[in-house]
This record gives structure tokens, sequence and C-alpha cells, in this order.
């Protein structure tokens, strides 16, 4: 019994470099693109959520943890989302993986608590499977870590309590939105037509798909008894044959890519992806490992043995290009290859016929690399390699200062057993408690009586809190799209600054769903029209002093946010008329001239 249990609930060293790595491009993208250019909205009082607004409101998130907390100042927050993206750089290269997956998992939590308006299911996991991961093997392969550091596993699976939680925390997300989707219309297949009426999600490809009804029947069906309800327990019961744990994974992939194609859903598909990528079996990379071409076993690199940066490159190098049958040896330990090294004053690749330098060195070992060999075309272009021999030209000038930069090759350092024994058990609790708070999402009246609000504190903090409630007990039976109303006082004319201040037309959008400058701002806009109600004048406000600082003698006195609601019909029948909705109003306060 233990065998097998071991064998699922084991984890891969290389699955987990991948997730990593994509995980930390996800952090990346979102904070880039996303977060940084809107910091001052989302994350100042200033913007949608002024600090004391948050902690009045919402008792739940002052117990959150957030160094973003100490201060709303516009400089604060450009600071922390700049060290942030730092510090997401840093995991993708593998760097001091340990401490820097605490970071990041520290900055992220902060973000998170600071602006829940803007999240959704997929900030929740995406949260959970990062802390989760805080004492798995991160960086042990195609890591900084990995190449300065000598490694002695026997083996590339790993089996431990974070192993055993990050997995079931995969699998609860379904099982646990299969029990939350209690309405018959999951059951009757009709599920998939009305999420993808709501117009502020279904994309392009959407409105393909919404003209085949039994193609959306049959997809509800799919999803409901097979993706939520059937995969977790065949994960669970075959998981530990590797080809079916394979087949498993590869279905939810394709799940979730269609999930991303069809529905304007955030990091929520491409955070499951992450998720479902950390679980691929150690036999996969064995069989990868063997389809790789091993005509690089007749690539020789030389390089420079006095020079400790030239060492460490080389390191790096045979690390991230994945080459492992590559020989690397010291220019001193072969009379050739030093004369050659000091005729072309260069490190060297001899591929058997040809002794290749300076930049054309590098062009030959990406041209072997499995990973990156399509960019060698790219790198041999005559004016890429101009560029390429200046930068080496200025790396070789400066690589002993550039050497004290990079960290020194050693053994890694290992924790006591007795710190990982308390961590353990540490997580251990984490994820009994986990368990509890799904299983009281289900029926929460019943089940605190198990579960009190009281222990809420401790699952804030460490922000395990979590409710996979996605189209649960159903897809929202409504639609609709939003107006912001705003009046000229110069003229009087109603203008809607939702489309950037054109004249106001009660019409619906042509696509509603592009309107958004970025997906965070459809969950914001969802939560302050439904039962965030509340927060919808900090917008308001915020729309009021952002126009009238730019438009001078044009400014505006009044705005509404107007929600026009329209009642999803059943499938083949016709959208009725829309229902005009006053979410608020909002007097705009006078501008200093």
């Amino acid at each position: 019994v233990v065998a097998p249990i071991k064998k699922i609930f084991s984890l891969d060293l290389r699955s987990l470099a991948l997730f990593r790595v994509v995980v930390s491009l996800i952090l990346i993208i979102d904070f880039l693109f996303t977060r940084l250019p809107y910091f001052t909205f989302f994350y100042t009082n200033k913007g949608l959520l002024p600090l004391k607004h948050l902690f009045i409101y919402d008792t739940f998130w002052a117990d959150t943890s957030s160094v973003n907390f100490i201060s709303s100042e516009p400089v604060f927050q450009l600071a922390l989302l700049i060290i942030a993206i730092i510090f997401f750089f840093m995991l993708l290269v593998g760097y001091k993986t340990k401490w820097i997956a605490l970071g990041v998992w520290i900055l992220l939590v902060s973000f998170q608590s600071r602006n829940f308006l803007i999240l959704n299911s997929g900030d929740t996991l995406l949260c959970l499977l990062i802390f989760w991961s805080l004492l798995l093997p991160l960086g042990k392969h195609f890591s900084i870590d990995r190449a300065f550091h000598e490694h002695k596993e026997k083996t590339n699976c790993i089996f431990s309590v974070n192993s055993y939680a990050f997995i079931f925390q995969i699998l609860m997300v379904y099982y646990f939105a299969y029990l939350l989707k209690t309405d018959d219309i999951w059951k009757t297949g009709q599920a998939v037509y009305y999420a993808l009426m709501l117009d502020n999600f279904r994309t392009q490809w959407g409105d393909i798909l919404l003209q085949y009804p039994h193609v959306m029947k049959i997809l509800s069906h799919f999803t409901y008894y097979v993706i939520e309800n059937l995969v977790p327990f065949l994960f669970v019961f075959f998981g530990m044959w590797w080809r079916f744990r394979m087949v498993l994974i590869l279905i939810m992939c394709f799940f979730h890519l269609s999930l991303g194609t069809f529905l304007h859903l955030g990091l929520f598909s491409w955070v499951c992806l992450a998720g479902w990528i950390a679980l691929i079996p150690g036999e996969f990379w064995d069989g990868m490992s063997k389809q790789l071409p091993r005509r690089n076993n007749k690539l020789f690199v030389y390089y420079d043995g006095d020079c400790s940066f030239c060492k460490k490159m080389v390191l790096l190098i045979k690390t991230f290009l994945i080459l492992p049958h590559v020989s690397f040896s010291m220019a001193q330990s072969d009379q050739q290859a030093l004369s050659e090294m000091e005729k072309q004053n260069s490190w060297l690749v001899f591929d058997g016929k040809t002794w290749w330098g300076r930049w054309k060195a590098w062009t030959v070992l990406v041209s072997y690399s499995p990973l990156f060999f399509y960019l060698a075309p790219f790198l041999r272009m005559k004016k890429v390699s101009l560029w390429g021999d200046w930068f080496y030209g200025k790396v070789a000038a400066n690589r002993k200062r550039l050497g004290y930069m990079l960290p020194h090759p050693g053994r890694e350092k290992e924790s006591s057993k007795a710190v990982s024994i308390l961590l353990s058990g540490f997580f251990f609790f984490c994820f009994i408690y986990v368990i509890m708070w799904n299983v009281r999402t289900l029926n929460f009246n019943y089940y605190s009586k198990y579960m009190p609000r009281e222990w809420n504190r401790f699952g804030a903090f460490f922000h395990l809190h979590q409710h996979w409630n996605m189209f649960s007990p159903k897809p929202f039976d409504t639609t609709g799209w939003v107006i912001l109303s705003a009046i000229k006082s110069d003229t009087g004319d109603k203008i809607d600054l939702w489309r950037k201040g054109k004249p106001l037309s009660m019409n619906k959008p042509i696509r509603y769903d592009t309107s958004f400058p970025v997906f965070r701002f459809r969950k914001m806009m969802e939560n302050i029209t439904t039962k965030y109600r509340k927060y919808s004048k900090n917008y308001l406000l915020y729309l009021c002093n952002k126009w009238n600082k730019k438009k001078e003698e044009r400014y505006i006195e009044n705005i509404e946010l107007i929600y026009m609601r329209q009642k999803i019909p059943p499938p083949g029948e016709i959208l009725p008329i829309p229902e005009h909705v006053s979410i608020s109003k909002k007097r705009c306060p006078k501008q200093k001239r």
C-alpha cells in the first residue's frame, strides 16, 4: 500500500523546475503588464481601495499579512512592485531558490491582500501552489543553484508532506468545484451555454462555440462528470502508472487551454497548467533524455582555468543550454587548445574540425542545445554577430569584476533534521486546515461548529483561504455591460467615460469583452456591480479626479455607474430588453484651478 501511495504523490525534480519557470513567467507577465501600469489605481489611497476602507468594510482582510500595508504612498508601492519583479526573475533563473521562493510568496500575498477586488481564483491558486512548494526542491534542475552547487541526489523523485499537499491541493480545486455545482443546470447540460452568454467573459472563439448547442451540451457534461468528478479519483487510484498519469495530465492541460480560448479567465487557466506540469512523472523525462541527439558528445569546450568568471560561465552554459554530453575542460589541460586560446584570445569550442571562438563559439553551442537550437540561425546573422562580438569584448574586459557577482561553486547547505521536522509538521497542520476549510465551504452553517469562524484568522494570515465556486452552484443567469455616465460642465452633454468620453449610448458594445484595459478590470467591475457595490464610489471619485485633472475647461460635475442588465433566456430564445440598474452616483469635487 505504501509504495503505490508514494508513487502517486511523488513529484519529479525536473517537473518542479519546469513548474518554477512557468510560474515565474506568469508572475513576471502579470506584474509587468497588468499591475505595474495601473499601480496607482490598484494599490494607493488615490485609487480604488483606500487602506482605511479595506479595514472598515472587510475585517477579514485586516487579519491578512501584507508589506503593502506599511504605506500607500505611490513611491512605496512602486518600489515594492519593482522589488517583486526582481524576485520573480531570480526565481526564474533559480538563484538561491529556497529563500527567493519564500520572498516571492511573501510579496505575492502582500499584493493580494492590498486589493482583493481585482483577484480571481487563479490568484488564489497561485498563492497556494507557491506556499506548498516552499519546502519542495524547485532549484535542483535548470537553475543557477544547480550550476554552482554539487548535487548528490540518488533519485529525481521526492515524496514529502509538501508533495502530498501540493498534489492534493490541485485535485481539491476540481472535486470541490464539482461538489459546489448543485444546480440541475449542470446535469441537463446547459451550463456551458450560460457561461458563454456572459458578455464580459466570452471571447471571439466563444462566439463561434455558442452556435453549436450540441457541442456545448457535451462539454457541460464532460466538465461536470469527467474533469471535476472523475479525474481526481482516477489520479488518486491509478496515478502510479506513469503512462496513465500522463494521459490525465494531457487531458487537463488541453481542457485549460480550451477554457482560455473560449473564456476570459485571467490567470486561472495558466496557473492550472503550471500545476499539472509539476505532476509530470519522471519516466517522461527519462524517455525524453534518451531521445536527445548524442551528436554533441563530440563537442569540446575549453576555457581559461585561471579565470574564475570563465569557469562559472561554463557551468551556467552547461546547465541552461542542457548540454550533458559536451566535454568542458580547462585549456591548460590541452596544449593545442591552450595555443589556440592564446591565438584567438577567447574561450573555444572544438567540433572535431574547427576551433570556434568569441561569439561564434556561443552560436555553435546554442545550435547543439535541445532547448534553444532554433535561435542559432538568428544568432549567426551578420549584424547580430557584430553586436555579439562587441558584447563579448565588453564582458571579457570586465570578467574579473563580473566574477565577483556570481556565486562560488560548492556544496549546497542543507537544513538540519530538527528544522525539517518542525517545518514538515507545520505544513502538515496547514494541510489538515485546508481540507477542513474546503469541507466547510459545502455547508458553512453545519460545518462551522467543527471549524468556527474565529479560525479564519490563521487561514487569512497565511493565505490558505479558498473557495472553488467557479460557476457554482450555476453560471450567472444575467449578463450585461457597464456605462459610466457623466455630464460635462461646459455644454451639459452626457458622455460615457467607460468608452473614453464618447457621447452617451445605452446600446451594447460590439465587443464588450475587449473594452477592459487588462483582465483585472473585468473582475473589479464584476465585484463593484454586485456584492461589493460599497467600493464603487471610490472608483467614481478616481475617475472624476483623473478626467478633471486633464480636461481643464471641460470638466465633469456628476458621474453615475450604470449596469445594463439582461436576463439570459433559455437556449434558442431571444435576449430581453436590458434593465437599467444604477449602481452608484458621485458628485465630483471641485478642482483647484
